[in-house]
């Protein structure tokens, strides 16, 4: 459940969309959001974020959360990533 990139959107036939990052389980999105990626690197801040003190009716945290570089990961790096990890057993 960790790392993983999920997505909900408003209903049918609508554009609002909201995509997050689970920190725990939340096995009341089961069957309800789809997960479409993880994150690669960068899980410790996610985590400092959702350590955060929140409001317990909506879950937001009590102070302003800004990003302010966020970077921008481009296809070519991507690859290159992808097959630097990849191992060969002999």
């Amino acid at each position: 459940y960790q790392r993983r990139v999920h997505g909900a959107n408003s209903g049918p036939n609508t554009n609002g969309s909201q995509f997050f990052i689970l920190t725990r389980k939340a096995e009341w999105l089961n069957n309800r959001h789809v997960a479409f990626g993880h994150v690669t690197s960068g899980m410790d801040i996610i985590t400092k974020i959702g350590s955060l003190p929140c409001e317990s009716a909506t879950g937001r945290p009590n102070v302003n959360v800004i990003i302010t570089d966020c970077g921008m990961l481009h296809v070519e790096q991507c690859k290159k990533k992808k097959k630097k990890k990849k191992k060969t057993l002999v």
